[in-house]
């Protein structure tokens, strides 16, 4: 198995806090995909838009073990879609996940 760290914006682009309902579809979806995840403490950061603008992000970062690439890349399109994103951070390890 690998593991991927995906940053999930708690606000969309105009500040608007996501509701605890995309937070729990989500999760239903990680438990179902991938069997589980782990939350990460919140993290900060900032990106510069197409236009110039720069946006500045609180996220909450998911953790899950996955064997799939193709599944990956599919819940990354949700996480896109579902919470509004023009792009979204996931750092994928080279390591290999055992769970013991």
């Amino acid at each position: 198995m690998k593991e991927a760290l995906v940053l999930v914006p708690l606000v969309d682009n105009e500040g608007v806090p996501f509701t605890t309902f995309w937070f729990e579809q989500l999760e239903n979806r990680l438990l179902r995909d991938f069997g589980g995840y782990t939350l990460e403490a919140t993290v900060s950061g900032a990106w510069k838009a197409r236009d110039g603008k720069i946006h500045k992000d609180v996220s909450q970062p998911y953790c899950i073990a996955y064997k799939s690439d193709a599944k990956l890349q599919s819940l990354l399109n949700y996480i896109k879609e579902a919470f509004k994103q023009e792009k979204i951070y996931a750092k994928i390890s080279q390591y290999k996940v055992l769970f013991i």
